[in-house]
């Protein structure tokens, strides 16, 4: 038996140590007795076995979601590619007119996109978000994203306009997803109002806070943090996979920023998020006007 004014540290079975891995007692005098390394295995052995299982049983899950987003991603590829190129024969031998050959070039272009965002799945199932970082410009990531959300779009009548947004270091496909889940999320919650939403960028220092405002329905202060979880859609009555938001913070601090919302029931929305600024970022700002 030894008899400590302190607890020791006690290595576990892989080296580590750390306070109170050891089995101890106080007597009447206040020190502790700390008793023999079988008592302490009686004690906390369970609790580790325990807590072993359930990391493998997490990576086990980790990597089966792994594996599923990479066949899914890569069984995508083929159909994607017949609709393409089964289109862009119709366009070459039936005689349509200029309507039809509009609707045929968003079908081409559609499938393009959507081919852009599986392989950005594919990249994500096997490296991660923010697998490898380049230069990009917030504005042509928007710009692409209200590409893609382009029928929503028009559906809602929305009118967005972009600010003058920065050139920052990430991942383009990864951007692109952060403004397309932003944006749609703005539309999906809107008001009885015409859509409107305004991104814009402010340097703060050494970062960038691009701000993404809406004047949609609105978040409770109590949701305020919720909202970012995983399967956490927002409250309203309205359809979502409670999957975006989770994602949009996982990129974000994936490059080292901060995400967050302001926003007032009945009085819109704004989504707050920083990105670091280049070391070189002059000239590297890009105005691209109103989209509607």
């Amino acid at each position: 038996m030894i008899v400590a004014s302190r607890c020791l540290l006690w290595p576990d079975s892989r080296g580590r140590s750390g306070k109170g891995r050891c089995a101890c007692n106080s007597n009447k005098e206040g020190e502790l007795i700390v008793t023999s390394l079988a008592r302490y295995q009686a004690l906390f052995g369970p609790e580790e076995e325990a807590r072993q299982r359930v990391a493998e049983e997490l990576l086990q899950s980790h990597a089966e979601l792994q594996a599923f987003a990479y066949t899914a991603a890569h069984d995508l590829r083929e159909p994607l590619r017949t609709i393409s190129t089964c289109t862009q024969l119709l366009v070459q031998k039936a005689e349509l007119d200029e309507a039809d050959r509009e609707i045929a070039h968003f079908i081409v272009d559609g499938v393009r996109r959507l081919s852009a965002l599986v392989d950005s799945l594919l990249s994500s199932a096997v490296h991660g978000f923010n697998g490898s970082h380049h230069e990009v410009h917030l504005g042509r990531a928007a710009a692409h994203a209200i590409a893609n959300l382009r029928e929503t779009i028009n559906s809602s009548r929305a009118t967005i306009t972009l600010g003058t947004l920065p050139t920052v270091d990430g991942a383009e496909c990864d951007l692109i997803r952060l403004f397309q889940n932003l944006i749609g999320n703005a539309i999906r919650y809107r008001s009885d109002v015409p859509v409107t939403i305004d991104i814009t960028a402010e340097c703060a220092g050494p970062e960038w806070v691009i701000r993404v405002r809406d004047n949609g329905i609105g978040i409770p202060r109590n949701q305020y943090r919720r909202i970012f979880g995983i399967f956490s859609s927002r409250v309203g009555g309205r359809a979502g996979t409670g999957i975006g938001l989770a994602v949009c913070k996982k990129i974000v601090e994936g490059l080292g920023g901060m995400i967050w919302v302001e926003s007032e029931v009945g009085l819109g929305s704004t989504f707050c998020f920083t990105l670091a600024v280049r070391a070189q970022a002059s000239g590297s700002s890009e105005n691209t006007g109103t989209q509607s």
